[in-house]
């Protein structure tokens, strides 16, 4: 393959041009590519496309993950496509290049895992982001969203416990903390999780700390029980995290407080439409 030659391109319509002669997966490879293009959101929603794809292709590539179990459920009722491991998915990028594979080819429904399908839909979004906004047409193939079979919460998934340390930028209290834990919440009585009911779900929690004078401090009205259930996949709970944080930063930007952005933030889910969507939007 011969080397694309990005640093004379000052316009989107330089990236338009070469899009026409490269997918964007290999057009787009590194953060400082297209340095002489004076551009703050393309540069953004290309460092986030480099990320996304950075995600689905360091899972592809991790042996561990490869040899997904056949869920026979699944393919009874989606049908088989040939494809049901993400060994598969991964020979499918191989064989016919990203971009296409993971947009075009198949809907990768008959393979059962939530991660994989969580990443591509994040790579999917990042891609067409991108191509929007420098104003390149392209083919677009709906595909219908994963479906969990299922519920089973262990008591590993109780257990667990994320954070996220981050700067907001504001000039003021910069730095925090966020941490997503299950303490007890649920749909049970007094708003607490019963193990020995079936219809119960355990939720997790968000909590939000700032770093001042050497120590962390909780920041008030800043910790809330949310609607994200604690079955969430790995993949979930890092989209999540990243939700959480983007959108308290807005908050804070917008209203110079944290409070009612975290009020709000009280209602975040996995959207029933699509479970490698992370949304605060109104749940019927």
């Amino acid at each position: 393959m011969s080397k694309i030659n990005r640093s004379h391109v000052t316009q989107l319509s330089g990236v338009v041009a070469l899009l026409h002669l490269h997918p964007l997966s290999q057009l787009v490879t590194l953060t400082t590519d297209f340095s002489q293009l004076d551009d703050e959101k393309f540069h953004h929603l290309k460092n986030k496309f480099i990320e996304a794809k950075s995600a689905i292709l360091s899972y592809l590539n991790n042996p561990s993950n490869l040899n997904t179990p056949i869920n026979p459920y699944r393919e009874a009722q989606y049908g088989f496509t040939g494809i049901n491991t993400v060994r598969g998915i991964a020979l499918a990028c191989e064989d016919l290049g990203m971009d296409y594979a993971l947009l075009h080819k198949s809907h990768f429904l008959g393979v059962d895992d939530i991660n994989a399908h969580t990443w591509i839909k994040a790579f999917s979004f990042a891609y067409y982001a991108l191509m929007d906004y420098v104003g390149f047409e392209c083919r677009r193939t709906d595909k219908p969203p994963f479906v969990a079979l299922g519920k089973t919460y262990t008591p590993a998934m109780l257990e667990r416990e994320y954070s996220l340390t981050f700067s907001a930028q504001l000039g003021f209290k910069n730095t925090y903390r966020l941490t997503l834990s299950h303490i007890g919440e649920g749909d049970g009585a007094d708003g607490l999780y019963d193990a020995t009911n079936a219809n119960d779900t355990p939720y997790f929690r968000f909590d939000f700390e700032q770093h001042q004078d050497g120590v962390w401090e909780a920041l008030q009205d800043a910790s809330y029980c949310t609607a994200l259930a604690c079955d969430l996949s790995e993949a979930q709970v890092t989209l999540a995290l990243d939700y959480l944080k983007d959108e308290f930063c807005r908050g804070m930007l917008e209203y110079k407080h944290h409070k009612r952005t975290c009020e709000r933030l009280s209602n975040v889910h996995v959207s029933a439409e699509d479970p490698t969507v992370i949304t605060t939007a109104f749940r019927t």
